[in-house]
């Protein structure tokens, strides 16, 4: 049990780290200076969103929504109970996308403090990180280490309509955690069988692009070229560029 809470514990504060180290990628130029307002981008597998005026956490069966004051401190205006095992959170253009066990939800955020729910999405019963990008959202759905039978998958979902999901194909994947798309490319973390990348140009028709191995892959954000990955042993960031692994930069953990 101890084993098993770390694990998660550290997790948790690589997924913060990693979305500090991205917020300095896409807020600051080459030269180090300032682009606007900085923003932070978190992994698929976090159970935070952030936009310049709300807070939106997740626990096991509810979401919170917290206001900014002016001194930068959090106040919580609204909780909605969701009753069903919540795991992670993904924002995007002013909607939310929460992945559970059995489905993925999708809230309207215009009005920051008050989220309106436009849809439940029904999947098998599996653990689940979702991302989105335009019209199309993609899921893992990972049983090994989470439930105790069935096949691990991606699917792909068409949500032009939002109100009105509608799964474009599913794809065996081994063993999928968290997950990132950037441009037509889209990143799969596989654990201990390290990072698959998928070309998503077609989307009812993925194809793999290539395949990194020998290190643990648990989340990665994508920022264009730039990646960064977290696993059991530390924060690693890379450049992809033809379908290569550029090395930049490692963060142990040091637990």
């Amino acid at each position: 049990m101890r084993t098993h809470i770390n694990r998660k514990l550290r997790a948790g504060l690589f997924i913060v780290l990693s979305a500090i180290l991205c917020s300095c990628i896409t807020s600051c130029s080459d030269d180090g200076s300032e682009i606007g307002q900085a923003s932070g981008k978190a992994g698929s597998m976090a159970r935070f969103a952030t936009t310049p005026n709300y807070v939106y956490t997740v626990d096991n069966q509810s979401l919170y929504v917290y206001q900014r004051a002016s001194d930068g401190s959090l106040q919580k205006v609204n909780e909605r109970k969701l009753f069903t095992q919540v795991e992670t959170i993904f924002y995007y253009e002013e909607k939310i996308f929460l992945g559970s066990r059995n489905a993925v939800f999708i809230y309207d955020v215009n009005n920051g403090a008050n989220p309106v729910l436009l849809s439940e999405y029904k999947h098998i019963l599996s653990c689940d990180p979702v991302v989105v990008k335009d019209t199309l959202a993609f899921a893992t759905f990972r049983l090994s280490d989470c439930r105790l039978q069935g096949i691990d998958l991606l699917e792909v979902i068409n949500i032009k309509d939002l109100q009105n999901p509608v799964s474009l194909g599913l794809y065996a994947v081994p063993t999928p955690y968290g997950l990132a798309v950037s441009d037509n490319n889209l990143f799969v973390c596989l654990g201990n069988n390290g990072l698959r990348v998928f070309d998503v140009s077609n989307p009812r028709n993925l194809s793999i692009k290539s395949n990194h191995l020998g290190f643990h892959a648990y989340d990665v954000i994508a920022n264009n070229d730039k990646l960064i990955i977290t696993g059991n042993t530390g924060i690693q960031q890379h450049v992809y560029a033809n379908n290569q692994l550029n090395l930049i930069s490692t963060l142990s953990s040091g637990l």
